[in-house]
């Protein structure tokens, strides 16, 4: 259930890059298809893989498939070399990392403004341990997300100059609590994505006008 993309996570060969590392800032619920309940969301240093402390949320949900947090990222080129990463601890399985992707060359006809896209990386299955979700394979990853988007515009889809600006986080292990506790984010292979001011992505967060990004397609 729920194993969306789960092809892109069979190959996560890394070349080596500097690696940067990012502690600041804090996960921000955007979208959800559920009714939910925040229990707790805090800074805490219970559980913590390091010497550090990580951000802790306790969410109770009820029925859906998806409650997703969102962390802005250095924006970065969808290239091969491309991997993201976060370290995640959780008592559930299920709970999934994707990407936030812009198509600055590919216009929402309604907003005038760059698509966005979720690319899917992997999925947590150790409850009670930390494991680093990955996104990987980023190019291939667009392609099969923005086939959803093709398929529902009827529109074509340029994707030169796709970039990753948010990493997301699906939180949602079920109904009921489920407590998630978030470290390190990752990114490696990173190239710089230098964007017009007209083809930064609009924050939904902030502009009642965006709506929410294209989901990625579920493998059955």
């Amino acid at each position: 259930m729920r194993q969306w993309m789960a092809a892109l996570c069979a190959s996560l060969t890394i070349a080596g890059h500097a690696m940067a590392h990012s502690r600041d800032g804090t996960w921000t619920i955007v979208d959800a298809d559920c009714s939910y309940k925040v229990l707790l969301h805090e800074q805490s240093t219970e559980m913590r893989r390091r010497g550090v402390p990580v951000e802790t949320i306790a969410i109770r949900a009820g029925t859906g498939t998806h409650l997703y947090l969102e962390r802005t990222v250095q924006r970065s080129r969808i290239v091969e070399d491309l991997v993201a990463g976060v370290w995640v601890r959780a008592d559930r399985q299920g709970l999934q990392v994707l990407g936030r992707v812009v198509l600055p060359r590919a216009r929402d006809p309604k907003t005038g403004r760059p698509h966005r896209l979720l690319i899917a990386g992997q999925i947590y299955e150790n409850p009670g341990r930390w494991q680093q979700l990955r996104l990987a394979e980023t190019p291939l990853a667009l392609q099969l997300s923005a086939r959803v988007l093709r398929a529902q515009t009827s529109l074509a889809i340029d994707l030169r100059g796709a970039y990753l600006d948010s990493l997301v986080l699906n939180v949602f292990g079920g109904p009921g609590i489920t407590r998630t506790w978030i470290d390190q984010v990752e990114l490696e292979g990173r190239i710089d994505a230098v964007v017009a001011e007209d083809h930064v992505a609009p924050d939904e967060r902030t502009d009642p006008n965006a709506g929410p990004p294209v989901a990625p397609p579920r493998l059955r």
